[in-house]
């Protein structure tokens, strides 16, 4: 285990402002990230220093309860990581707006404790006055059903994530973790403070629960929004605190703990999806605004993670964190490529398809058997551009495309062609690749991955798909550096598919015996190759069938007939092709 960071006592106090009486109302915000998240989106991005952070959040929290004008915010805890992370070089300034938050309430308050069956929580709670929790006691084992339902929750997070899954474990053999349930306004929060975890936790850290989760967001639980919030909170925070003894919330794996966090909520709880409230519409999420950089991944950037746990498997998380675990100073997403390429699997290609499950949503472009379980119910994505009309597509689209992001354009054509698909690229680098579906009328669909070839970043991609067979065709354009951005331009075009077939001259010839003649194709094709003499005469069929899609050796095998001067033809759906062959014997 990592060494444990202890909160200066003129933190301690201030910073329970976390439950704190801050948030008493429960408005969702559905159309951009929260206020404080969004400041700390500043920070990461180097905008703002980490003193200036810290006392905007701070004020931003005395504002809203001012106001009564609450915004509402799934977890605190990045706010309390990073005063943890820079404790020893904040300002004076810092110093005094957490010195000028609200004090720790009255611990003196008579409170309930509660192990759970597992034997590794111990859970803290009211019955009485504005933090109790519901009263309902279904069981009759005198503990509120709240209580019982939370208490499962965290033996089930824990035989999950530590027992299956192998995480680091935060709790110490022979100790329990503590969890507190205290009126908050906010789903909850981890924290390592002494004060607020009732002295030096054993554990490094110990988690804050909403006391009822009245009038907060709704989700899918069967048994309810209340209990669905309670799960998957659990399930979150206990991550946190995972994620502490992993990285002790410092360097760059500290930028990215929400998104992992909110992961876990669907991995544990698949049933509930309270994520969905949070991946639509926000300022940058990867749906609404895909062309905003990833870095740092938030709450509603859960399904990017959600992409490498469905895709791979799930061991592919707690992969990553082992590699952040034993190699502090690797950052987040080094850690991911490095995951993916021990699968052998391209880390380029892997952001790219990513993205393309995020394209492949809602009603209008969701594939049965493509993409993500859920990805019906997830927000469309938003278009950068519809093409409609290739004679007027004479121009390249050129764009600059920020790191980790990408960009989604559709073409819908008004007047199908009767050509097939062509894609013309260029672009700065190999780190910007494009995905294509095509969308078939008759339902069916595919896909293509067009990347650079080697040194070169431009080229023309060739689709054997007609455009009037195409309902739609989606284009994802993704920049899959984690360190810049890049350029690049494409158009859309169309191309005749009978240029394509090649068939080379017959070798050898003059033969003896047999002969070949190589087809080269892009798709598969129905054939038949028909000798002639030069009489015209009908002499043999040698062959008569479907060739795949590339290289096919046609054999024609002269053994039984005369030697003299034939032509084969051959005779293909698009063209016919003569080649005069000479048989000595």
């Amino acid at each position: 285990m990592k060494k444990t960071l202890l909160c200066p006592n003129r933190f301690c106090a201030a910073l329970f402002i976390f439950g704190f009486f801050l948030f008493s109302a429960r408005e969702l915000i559905a159309q951009e990230a929260h206020p404080i998240t969004q400041v700390q989106e500043l920070y990461y991005d180097g905008k703002i220093d980490v003193n200036e952070a810290i006392v905007r959040q701070i004020e931003l929290l005395q504002k809203f309860e001012a106001s009564g004008d609450h915004n509402h915010l799934k977890c605190v805890t990045p706010l309390y990581a990073m005063i943890e992370a820079n404790e020893d070089s904040l300002s004076e300034e810092a110093l005094n707006a957490i010195e000028r938050l609200r004090p720790v309430r009255n611990k003196l308050l008579p409170t309930q404790t509660y192990i759970t069956p597992g034997g590794k929580f111990r859970i803290t709670y009211e019955t009485d006055g504005i933090h109790a929790v519901p009263q309902d006691d279904s069981n009759i084992n005198g503990v509120p059903d709240y209580i019982d339902e939370l208490a499962a929750a965290a033996d089930s997070s824990y035989n999950l994530q530590i027992l299956t899954l192998g995480y680091s474990d935060p709790i110490p053999s022979g100790s329990v973790y503590d969890i507190f349930v205290e009126d908050m306004g906010v789903y909850g929060f981890t924290t390592t403070s002494s004060a607020s975890c009732g002295g030096i936790p054993a554990s490094g850290t110990c988690i804050y629960v909403e006391n009822d989760f009245v009038g907060f967001p709704p989700n899918d639980d069967p048994d309810g929004d209340q209990y669905g919030a309670v799960r998957v909170t659990i399930a979150h925070e206990f991550k946190h605190a995972i994620q502490f003894v992993e990285s002790g919330w410092q360097g760059d794996p500290n930028r990215w703990l929400e998104m992992d966090a909110t992961l876990y909520e669907e991995v544990v709880y698949d049933q509930v999806n309270d994520y969905y409230n949070y991946i639509t519409d926000f300022s940058s999420d990867l749906f609404a605004s895909p062309s905003t950089s990833l870095i740092p991944g938030s709450y509603e950037d859960i399904t990017w993670a959600l992409y490498f746990e469905e895709r791979f498997d799930s061991f592919f998380w707690p992969e990553v964190w082992q590699r952040i675990d034993s190699n502090p100073s690797l950052d987040y997403l080094e850690a991911v490529e490095d995951a993916v390429i021990d699968r052998g699997e391209s880390y380029e290609r892997s952001v790219l398809e990513s993205y393309m499950w995020h394209f492949a949503t809602d009603s209008r472009f969701v594939l049965p058997g493509y993409g993500f379980d859920e990805s019906a119910f997830y927000p469309g994505p938003n278009l950068t551009e519809t093409i409609t009309d290739l004679s007027t597509n004479t121009r390249d689209i050129i764009a600059t495309q920020v790191r980790t992001s990408a960009r989604y354009y559709a073409v819908d054509l008004s007047t199908p062609s009767t050509g097939f698909v062509k894609f013309d690229y260029e672009m700065s680098t190999s780190e910007v690749l494009f995905g294509l579906i095509a969308y078939f009328n008759n339902g069916n669909y595919e896909v293509a991955f067009v990347e650079g070839n080697g040194a070169s970043l431009s080229g023309s991609y060739e689709a054997v798909w007609n455009w009037a067979d195409i309902d739609q065709l989606g284009l994802i354009v993704v920049n899959s550096s984690y360190e810049s951005s890049h350029t690049y331009s494409f158009q859309f075009g169309e191309y005749s598919l009978e240029d394509q077939i090649e068939i080379t001259e017959n070798f050898p010839n003059p033969f003896s015996r047999y002969t070949n003649v190589r087809i080269s194709s892009p798709t598969e094709l129905t054939v038949t190759a028909n000798l002639y003499d030069i009489l015209g005469r009908h002499v043999q069929t040698s062959y008569d069938g479907q060739v795949p899609e590339g290289i096919t050796n046609l054999v024609v095998d002269g053994s039984s007939i005369a030697s003299g001067v034939y032509f084969l033809i051959i005779d293909t759906p698009l063209r016919t092709f003569t080649r005069k062959i000479m048989l000595i014997k």
